[in-house]
């Protein structure tokens, strides 16, 4: 009878098949675009402290052919496939015509660091699925400013790159 074991035995990983899935993953990852919606809801009491139109937010994703969200409530966790959404319909405005603040957000992802343990809330999934480190980001509102500051310093570093001389160009 054929061994069917794959090759090393039970608990070792196929090297092969490890960097097939990461490299699938980053080439999933690089097509995704994310944003960040951020609502006024606030079904509970005590989310009525917050700022008001920073008392949740989720992650909406698309990655060419999907959209789908990420929304963590206080009792469950709603993860959607919204297939029934055409991929190149504006969903983002359709958000914003419904009075939800929705700003872009880049996700990064930082090797098999550890994150580190937090509470769970909203802020704390979206940052964690978008690849966010700063430990005092604790509110939307705070996410809201951080990711704006982000976005203000992308823009502005996008020319500060030097740019290639004459003889680079040339010389291809």
């Amino acid at each position: 009878m054929k061994n069917m074991m794959p090759s090393g035995g039970l608990g070792r990983k196929n090297q092969s098949t490890e960097n097939r899935f990461e490299h699938a993953q980053r080439y999933q990852q690089s097509r995704q675009q994310a944003w960040i919606v951020f609502g006024a809801q606030a079904d509970l009491p005590f989310l009525r402290l917050l700022k008001a139109g920073f008392r949740h937010c989720y992650v909406l994703i698309h990655d060419g052919r999907y959209w789908m969200t990420v929304d963590p409530m206080l009792h469950y966790m709603d993860v959607r496939v919204h297939y029934d959404i055409d991929p190149a319909f504006d969903f983002p405005a359709y958000l914003r015509a419904g009075g939800y603040d929705v700003v872009p957000a880049s996700i990064a992802r930082h090797g098999r660091k550890a994150a580190i343990l937090r509470p769970f809330s909203c802020v704390e999934v979206v940052k964690r699925y978008l690849g966010i480190r700063h430990p005092f980001i604790l509110t939307p509102w705070q996410l809201r400013c951080y990711v704006q500051k982000q976005m203000r310093h992308a823009a502005a570093g996008s020319f500060s790159h030097t740019l290639p001389t004459s003889q680079e160009i040339s010389h291809g």
